[in-house]
């Protein structure tokens, strides 16, 4: 049974030894697909990303996300709300864009 100190000490050794952290909580979301939900959701909710990367997360499309959060009453932000969040969207866009474009070439 894990205590509640394991968290925290967790979050100290991120610190000095982040690669062994992130690879167990990685390997854990990976497993854990109703986790990796809440803790996606989590973030949307928290307003530390944005839908668009909520959506990448979680391997759908944006639109995909949208409707499954209004369909879940999940109260939808639109827009960005800093510049840097737009351009953070831009740059996913045109990642996302470069992507598909390549895997059309291939085939």
């Amino acid at each position: 049974m894990i205590q509640s100190w394991t968290y925290s000490q967790l979050v100290k050794v991120r610190q000095f030894r982040p690669e062994l952290v992130d690879q167990v909580v990685d390997d854990i979301l990976t497993r854990q697909p109703e986790l990796n939900w809440l803790v996606v959701i989590g973030a949307y909710l928290d307003q530390e990303i944005n839908l668009g990367k909520a959506a990448e997360l979680l391997g759908m499309y944006r639109l995909e996300l949208q409707e499954k959060f209004v369909k879940q009453g999940i109260p939808l932000r639109l827009g960005s709300e800093t510049s840097e969040e737009a351009h953070a969207e831009f740059a996913a866009t045109s990642e996302w864009n470069t992507s598909v474009k390549e895997k059309a070439n291939v085939l």
